[in-house]
């Protein structure tokens, strides 16, 4: 997950009292990165735990971001559009996952369950 980087202090909260009921009520564990990706003013957010853990968590980051937006603090901050795939397309399955992980640093595993019968 990526923020924009003015909103971590109020996901955050006063001595991290924000993120410590997020963490909490989800029973997720969230870490905020210290730096931004690379060329941008966004910060990743990376949430661990169960299904339910990560939905929960991710839910209210969104709720809290969308609070942030409506009191207007979002203003000249960078929207974040991914810039659609150019020239051919990937031959081999997982190239185009491995080609947009790369920009983000972002690192994702895909695994298929197996069709063989035995």
């Amino acid at each position: 997950l990526v923020v924009p980087s003015s909103s971590t202090g109020f996901i955050v909260g006063p001595e991290g009292s924000t993120i410590s009921q997020l963490v909490e009520a989800s029973g997720a564990d969230v870490n905020i990165s210290n730096c931004a990706v690379e060329g941008t003013q966004l910060q990743p957010i990376s949430i661990e735990g169960t299904l339910e853990q990560t939905a929960s968590a991710a839910a209210r980051i969104g709720a809290l971001l969308q609070e942030f937006a409506e009191r207007g603090s979002l203003r000249g901050d960078p929207v974040f559009r991914p810039r659609p795939p150019r020239g051919r397309q990937a031959r081999r399955p997982g190239d185009r996952l491995a080609s947009e992980q790369r920009p983000l640093g972002a690192k994702a595993t895909v695994s298929a369950a197996s069709s063989r019968s035995g």
